[in-house]
């Protein structure tokens, strides 16, 4: 059977409890007499789940960042109430059936929305340190060492499951990679980012730090980009700069930037130049 666009947009419509009863039937009809549009409805479900699945990940997510950054003004706890709130209800649409009234759920959703987009406005607009480290995050890039690797297909599955949100299940999955092989130091990189995805910043940075002096030993093919290490470090150090701003956490951020911008093997790329403006935000 030739599947048209149409047909794919009905199941896709049934699949979510988007049709009337007339046009169920119509579809179920359709699905007695092919079933071999079985497969294509049960594969369509599946990307709905996982579209949802991934959509509460990131809500969920961005609500631990803003947390994890809150300011301790008192004025801001009735906000973060709010969010509290109005997430609860969201997450409870979520998880109920389709003839859940689609204007409760909208409602709901748009609230959380908005006022998650409010407390991170203020949280952007109160901190340009804050507002850089949210623009300058740079996602490891795939090595071009993938395919000589004994790991390589554990590798690029960590790496799906980190570029879709679920750092947990990259972080497991990349324990399978023994540091024999030539892919370690890269599985190293994407799990310190895991780590920093996370918001655990003191890990990340040991294992950035690590990989800076196990990388003077390898073979310049294993080897990562030194400056996107070197940058995501810094990184880390500024979220705890931003998160503890004490005297110690500014030196030890001065430091890895002054090193960075000494030592830097490309003063015309994208790591430097954003390492210079941070050196100018953190002189003003």
């Amino acid at each position: 059977m030739n599947i048209s666009t149409e047909i794919l947009l009905q199941l896709r419509k049934y699949a979510k409890g988007e049709l009337s009863p007339g046009e169920r039937s119509a579809v179920e009809e359709l699905l007695s007499r092919h079933p071999e549009l079985g497969a294509e409805l049960e594969s369509t479900r599946q990307l709905i789940q996982a579209a949802e699945r991934l959509e509460r990940q990131r809500l969920v997510q961005l609500i631990v960042e803003i947390e994890a950054r809150a300011d301790r003004k008192g004025w801001l706890q009735a906000l973060r109430v709010a969010i509290s709130g109005a997430w609860r209800r969201f997450a409870g649409y979520l998880t109920m059936p389709p003839r859940v009234p689609k204007l409760a759920w909208a409602v709901t959703a748009a609230a959380l929305l908005v006022a998650i987009a409010g407390y991170w406005w203020y949280l952007q607009s109160s901190d340009v340190l804050y507002t850089f480290e949210k623009t300058a995050y740079i996602s490891p890039p795939a090595p071009e060492a993938l395919r000589r690797g004994a790991q390589g297909h554990v590798f690029a599955n960590a790496f799906r499951e980190f570029e879709s949100g679920n750092f947990r299940q990259s972080l497991h999955l990349l324990e399978n990679i023994p540091d024999a092989d030539s892919l370690y130091l890269f599985a190293r990189v994407l799990e310190a980012h895991n780590y920093y995805r996370l918001g655990e910043y003191d890990r990340a940075i040991g294992l950035l730090s690590g990989l800076e002096a196990a990388s003077k030993d390898s073979a310049k093919y294993l080897i990562p980009n030194p400056d996107h290490v070197a940058w995501t470090r810094i990184l880390a150090l500024l979220s705890e700069f931003n998160q503890n701003k004490t005297a110690n956490t500014k030196q030890d951020l001065q430091s890895a930037l002054d090193q960075f911008i000494r030592t830097s093997e490309n003063p015309s790329d994208t790591y430097y130049r954003k390492a210079r403006e941070l050196y100018s935000l953190l002189a003003e």
